[in-house]
């Protein structure tokens, strides 16, 4: 089976910034803790503040809709996972292996699903299998438009896909995982 017809009609969504930028921001204001959480009693300036299981702040977001878009990105590598409105850190480190392994598990989350196949996209698109001449004949759907410009695969594609396309070993692990998973439809109830 061809990857386009394994891959047509599936939900693409774009990260309003580049999950480098969330990753960056993890290991550079998470490592040290254990599990983190916002409170929104001490949410001021409309900013939203995050706390370590100290209650110290490690952070603040300008907005509730970047907070949580952190917090799925974070769930969609594998990094943490949300225990009762507390994330908890499942792993500081996790290897590229790790995170394919992680992209191709189905979540109860469905956007947590959705953010984990677009990675998978982008690691398509990064491999030249989806690209400017193809693009269209792959039929993907935003999650709430009818279509994905090309422009939203080049700014989405982080650095794991790239890291992962030097890796012979690694191409052909992930692509052969592509072969039999299941995306997520634009036609199916859970993409709606």
């Amino acid at each position: 089976m061809e990857f386009k017809e394994i891959v047509k009609n599936a939900v693409f969504h774009k990260v309003g910034t580049n999950a480098n930028s969330y990753l960056k921001t993890f290991k550079d204001k998470y490592t040290k803790t254990n599990s983190f959480f916002t409170s929104p009693s001490n949410n001021t300036n409309n900013k939203i503040y995050v706390y370590d299981e100290n209650e110290k702040i490690i952070d603040a977001f300008k907005s509730h809709s970047t907070y949580d878009q952190f917090c799925l990105t974070l769930c969609a590598f594998g990094y943490i996972e949300n225990v009762n409105g507390t994330y908890r850190i499942i792993k500081k480190e996790l290897t590229n292996k790790e995170i394919i392994d992680n992209m191709f598990l189905k979540s109860s989350n469905k956007d947590i699903s959705i953010l984990r196949q677009s990675r998978i996209i982008t690691f398509l698109f990064n491999l030249n299998i989806i690209n400017k001449n193809n693009h269209e004949d792959f039929e993907l759907k935003g999650k709430r438009s009818s279509g994905v410009e090309l422009k939203n695969l080049i700014v989405e594609t982080s650095s794991w896909e790239k890291q992962i396309c030097m890796d012979i070993d690694l191409i052909i692990y992930c692509l052969e995982k592509i072969k039999t998973y299941d995306f997520i439809k634009k036609e199916n109830d859970y993409a709606k």
